[in-house]
């Protein structure tokens, strides 16, 4: 494998993970990152939600408590991960029409298993007495 390729973790079987080249063009940043920072950058892209930052910035806190670090070092750390919330939120968000959609999927769904059990259901006993 040529040295200056990008590398892309895969997990196998055994849940141990392998290097494997990717293509320039499939990440927009591997020109402007060595072969370090590329490795981080498809470990990170493979992260998903906040726990690691959220024991990152427990085990910081603890840190300052006890005299072992700076406040500053915190306050990036807080900013970063407010940052990262932003963008998690935004990936994640649905939609007022998604939503109304979901919400008629369910109601269709619990009509014909209900349905399908005999009972007969109306628009209003749907509407309103399911929630009681």
């Amino acid at each position: 494998m040529p040295e200056n390729q990008d590398l892309e973790p895969t997990e196998n079987q055994n849940k141990t993970i392998n290097l494997v080249p990717i293509e320039e063009d499939e990440c927009y940043y591997a020109s402007a990152l060595d072969e370090v920072e590329r490795r981080n950058f498809n470990f990170a892209a493979e992260v998903d939600g906040i726990d690691d930052e959220i024991a990152l910035l427990r085990t910081e806190i603890k840190k300052i408590l006890a005299g072992e670090s700076d406040p500053a070092v915190l306050r990036a750390l807080i900013q970063a991960t407010n940052a990262l919330e932003r963008l998690l939120r935004t990936r994640y968000e649905i939609s007022k029409d998604q939503r109304h959609t979901f919400r008629n999927a369910v109601s269709n769904v619990l009509q014909d298993a209900a349905l399908t059990l005999g009972v007969k259901l109306g628009a209003e006993f749907i509407g309103k007495k399911i929630g009681r």
